[in-house]
């Protein structure tokens, strides 16, 4: 049986955000019934005379939409629903935080990030020293963890994971790789907190699942301009990690699929741009002796 995709625009959820209170005052079964005709228009599957299963865009969430899933999920996280152990800033801490969080801003400052001003961006860091990955969820949340920091040794190194990650929410491609994972109804109900979402499934696919390695290319690409655009970091950086990582199990390589002569393209790609050196001595007084 074939199955083909079409691009069609995404479902309107403008009314339950506009008129919350009107969507309260309505009774339990107006409820139930209302959901239940939007679950079967907008998300069930067609079958045309040909006898082709034609399946709707369910991965095609407007930037609102992808905004309100990411901000749901950030919550979810924030409220410690999830076993995630969130790196509190405090004294301690406070320093390697204030460095994190400068260079993401640097980052999502830079020229060329379309959702600047749209997403309520935001950098966190997860504790647990044996998990080397990061994940960025749709709307700019993204979530850090101290293994990942402390294989890094530069600004320069960080920088390119950070901009990689944002290139995931600037782009919706995490919107749109969540969609095709989980499907309209799950993302839906993460949408419109169903207390049925699965909001940990959800969030354990972003760091387990792998991307395609064309996604890599293309976020590859993205960071690139940004960082030729800031003269503040060695734009090659993300090299260094790669040949760094060879052998070693680092999770945030693993569900970022390298691509063919990914290196030399990188360094073809940015051989023209100005950069300034790595500052590896500020990252590790600012950074490492930091963490916990």
């Amino acid at each position: 049986m074939i199955i083909k995709y079409l691009s069609i625009p995404p479902p309107d959820f403008t009314f339950y955000f506009l008129f919350p209170k009107r969507i309260i005052s309505m009774n339990r079964t107006i409820k139930l019934i209302t959901l239940s005709l939007v679950c079967l228009v907008v998300f069930s599957q067609c079958q045309d005379d040909s006898g082709i299963i034609v399946k709707m865009g369910i991965e095609d969430y407007s930037s609102s939409e992808q905004k309100v899933i990411g901000d749901n999920l950030h919550k979810f996280i924030q409220d410690k629903k999830s076993d995630h152990i969130i790196l509190t800033k405090n004294q301690n801490y406070g320093p390697a935080y204030d460095f994190v969080e400068k260079v993401f801003t640097q980052a999502v400052r830079t020229e060329g990030v379309t959702h600047l001003d749209f997403y309520n961006w935001s950098v966190h860091i997860l504790v647990n020293d044996e998990f080397k990955n990061a994940f960025i969820l749709p709307g700019g949340h993204l979530y850090i963890y101290t293994g990942l920091l402390k294989f890094i040794k530069t600004d320069a190194e960080l920088f390119a994971v950070l901009t990689r990650e944002i290139a995931l929410a600037d782009l919706g491609t995490v919107g749109k790789f969540l969609g095709e994972e989980h499907g309209a109804s799950q993302m839906g109900d993460v949408l419109l907190k169903n207390p049925d979402a699965d909001e940990v499934g959800i969030i354990k696919t972003l760091e387990q699942i792998p991307y395609d390695p064309e996604v890599t290319e293309a976020i590859d690409l993205y960071s690139i301009e940004l960082a030729c655009l800031n003269y503040n970091f060695d734009d090659q950086a993300i090299v260094d990690l790669i040949n760094r990582s060879a052998n070693k199990e680092i999770e945030w390589f693993a569900t970022r699929p390298g691509y063919e002569n990914r290196s030399q393209k990188i360094i073809g790609l940015t051989t023209e741009c100005f950069s300034s050196s790595s500052n590896q001595e500020a990252y590790e007084v600012q950074v490492i002796r930091n963490l916990p």
